[in-house]
């Protein structure tokens, strides 16, 4: 184990050479300070920053502070040539960094940004973190050029006063699996103002290269997406009167759309959600933030509303459900495995 510091941010790289057998190469930070690098995810860390072998070089962009490099080998003994250096000489320089803290920054998205990089076993992941002041139609669109990388797009919950390091499965909005180049993906989201984070990685190719471009504009082709699909970003109904009639779409480049309504008195809502095209596969969920931390916990948390989850398929669905005061949330998404955009009408209204 080497131990070295950096004091500011910096590309390093880590080369191993000579060796007659292959060799496990870990660049570690110790978070929790026990003196131990933990080999699983402690609490919001995961120690093990980036890893590869001594077949695959090293490099990767490290926030300042003190961290570990572990050389390890389960074989038979071997001889080995180590450089550490803090810049790239056999491997690109690595623009985004691998944590949240060293995501390279965006800025406030005012207009259409380009990011090319590659990602791969000496890379696993590049972050990136953009602004948005206003709420906005963002589009993403992500061009596998190269190998199979995958993309996520997530929002720190935690927020400034959390210790979070890399984007949590609770922190992600919207994800797309390996692509396989020459494969493109497109989506149009509706986000709230704050800070968002982009995460592209791929664990297992060589290299994969990639053009990530996010712009305050949806991608040509994709409508404007009117409802956003978390609970930070759900279209607010405010307190619900009358009857209220929403269009829209969801579909892999908008996986849910959220509606925010208010009722101040218990009250008989009537849902009607009318879904179009050939296979119009989609469901209506109810739910509220039992425990208001702004996450959608699913079925086994309670905040799915029993009896509301209405699944059309091939015509309109209607039901009426009696509610108590508060903040629900009325939420529309694709049924598994469906693959198509699906255009919908729902609405929301007041019995009697």
């Amino acid at each position: 184990i080497y131990r070295f510091t950096l004091d500011a941010p910096t590309n390093v790289e880590a080369l191993v050479d000579g060796t007659s057998t292959e060799v496990t190469v870990e660049l570690a930070r110790d978070f929790n300070n026990n003196g131990v690098i933990d080999e699983t995810q402690v609490e919001d860390f995961i120690e093990i920053v980036e890893a590869s072998t001594s077949t695959s070089d090293l490099g990767v962009t490290l926030d300042a502070g003190t961290y570990f490099l572990r050389l390890q080998n389960s074989g038979s003994d071997t001889d080995y040539s180590l450089t550490l250096a803090p810049q790239a000489s056999r491997l690109f320089p690595d623009r985004a960094g691998n944590t949240l803290p060293s995501a390279f920054d965006v800025g406030v998205l005012t207009e259409a940004r380009s990011l090319v990089d590659t990602v791969g076993v000496s890379d696993s992941t590049d972050y990136y973190q953009f602004e948005i002041t206003t709420p906005t139609n963002v589009g993403i669109t992500f061009d596998a050029l190269a190998g199979s990388p995958a993309l996520a797009l997530g929002r720190d919950f935690d927020g400034p006063s959390g210790d979070s390091i890399v984007l949590e499965s609770r922190d992600i909005l919207q994800s797309q699996g390996p692509l396989t180049a020459p494969q493109q993906t497109a989506w149009s989201l509706h986000l709230t103002p704050g800070t968002y984070f982009a995460r592209v990685s791929d664990e297992f190719t060589e290299s994969s290269v990639y053009d990530l471009e996010i712009s305050p504009t949806p991608p040509p082709g994709l409508p404007a997406d009117a409802a956003g699909n978390n609970l930070q970003t759900a279209r607010n109904l405010d307190v619900l009167t009358g009857m209220q009639t929403f269009s829209d779409s969801v579909g892999p480049a908008d996986e849910r759309d959220l509606y925010r309504f208010v009722l101040d008195s218990p009250t008989t809502v009537d849902f009607l959600l009318d879904p179009t095209g050939s296979s119009p596969n989609v469901a209506l969920q109810i739910l509220n933030d039992l425990n208001n931390n702004g996450r959608i916990e699913g079925f086994g948390a309670g905040e799915f509303i029993p009896g509301a989850f209405v699944n059309p398929q091939t015509q309109q669905a209607q039901t009426s459900i009696f509610l108590q005061p508060g903040v629900y949330f009325a939420g529309v998404v694709p049924v598994s495995g469906n693959l198509d955009t699906i255009d919908y009408d729902l609405s929301l209204s007041i019995v009697g």
